[in-house]
């Protein structure tokens, strides 16, 4: 039986019906909520609802039900909805029992992947379950019992070390299993052409509000720098995804002059090296462009075969960061922004462009020149 998301679960493409789903994060989290209730009533119930980051209500059902005075156990099934998801029918196992000393420990089990290289936003050794998962997970938990009560919390994915060898976890250094993702619980279904065009419409009905100035993000980590650390509205920030070509053509033809650009370094790395489709199946070549611009920049070949060899581009950066060269970031922000204007064929004065640029263990690495500036207008407009 598929779980069930309100108040809306499915978008239109092409004419037809494309059918939400809900992540591996969401899915942990439901079967940790349905489990502590169940510990604490002693009582198996079949189903369970919580609220996602998304504003949707997700409602799931339980299985494999396994009621103990001081541990249950019980699993719900991933559900990609529409979308081509590997992970869909997996069956997401949370395990819930008492502890002494008080909070809630989270543990990985048998099928959630454990982190063995340094670049990601884990520690090397921990299981593969993201930060905001984690975050979901607790709260699904917390309130259940009382705060002076000890909890630990297990997630296990039966099949899911097969499963991972499909993914990119085996690159990234996460070994034995899957990682439990999601930002917002849900999974939205669209073709590339359907989700180019959302984007599009996007734009035009912020063009519409007579603006001429527009923040790019690739996804939710930059929109929420953007809005927490700059304050930037939300309503003036799109998410181009991995879309950056198309997306800043459609922006400039519709008028836009004045564009900041806020991304994750491992996204605008590929910009720097001209490659503006940065979905990694199309392109990625980020080691390649990061060892090139160190060589550039007079870095000891020690340091470049690191680079070349890093999993994750967090890696790269701390690399850099551990021999002082943070000057290397703000020149590549300004790459970012000379590719762009090539890309795009605009003159110095015809559009604005500044970029920044980010990672999650060093924060803010570097912005071009210009950033500041245009900073302001955006916050003051």
């Amino acid at each position: 039986m598929r779980g069930k998301l309100q108040p809306y679960n499915y978008v239109i493409v092409k004419g037809k019906k494309l059918y939400f789903g809900y992540t591996t994060g969401a899915s942990a989290a439901a079967a940790a909520k349905g489990a502590a209730l169940m510990l604490k009533k002693q009582v198996k119930i079949t189903e369970v609802s919580m609220k996602l980051y998304s504003g949707h209500k997700l409602t799931v059902p339980l299985d494999d039900i396994v009621l103990e005075k001081d541990r249950v156990s019980c699993a719900v099934v991933k559900d990609g909805g529409d979308d081509p998801d590997i992970t869909t029918g997996l069956k997401i196992y949370a395990v819930v029992s008492f502890k002494d000393k008080p909070g809630i420990s989270l543990r990985g089990g048998k099928g959630v992947g454990i982190v063995l290289e340094p670049g990601l936003q884990l520690k090397i050794g921990e299981p593969a379950i993201n930060p905001v998962p984690r975050k979901m997970i607790r709260e699904a938990v917390k309130g259940i019992f009382p705060e002076d009560i000890g909890l630990t919390v297990e997630i296990s994915v039966p099949g899911g070390k097969e499963v991972a060898k499909r993914t990119l976890n085996p690159r990234l250094g996460i070994k034995d299993g899957i990682s439990i993702l999601g930002t917002t619980g849900v999974v939205v279904p669209m073709s590339e052409a359907a989700f180019k065009d959302s984007i599009v419409l996007e734009l035009k009905k912020l063009k519409n509000e007579n603006k001429e100035e527009v923040v790019l993000v690739p996804g939710n980590y930059g929109k929420e720098m953007a809005m927490s650390k700059f304050a930037i509205p939300h309503n003036d920030i799109i998410e181009m995804s991995n879309y950056v070509g198309y997306v800043l053509e459609h922006a400039v033809d519709l008028g836009f002059r004045d564009i900041l650009i806020v991304g994750h370094l491992g996204k605008l790395i590929k910009v720097a090296g001209g490659i503006f489709n940065t979905h990694s199946r199309v392109a990625d070549g980020r080691n390649e462009i990061m060892a090139g611009i160190a060589a550039y920049h007079g870095v000891s070949q020690s340091v470049i075969l690191d680079i070349f060899k890093a999993k994750t581009t967090e890696k790269m950066v701390d690399d850099l960061y551990k021999i002082v060269r943070k000057d290397i970031f703000p020149w590549i922000a300004e790459r970012v922004v000379q590719r762009i204007k090539e890309y795009l064929r605009k003159e110095e004065n015809e559009v604005n462009i500044e970029v920044l640029l980010y990672t999650f263990h060093q924060g803010v690495i570097g912005t071009s020149k210009g950033f500041d500036n245009l900073l302001s207008y955006f916050i003051s407009s």
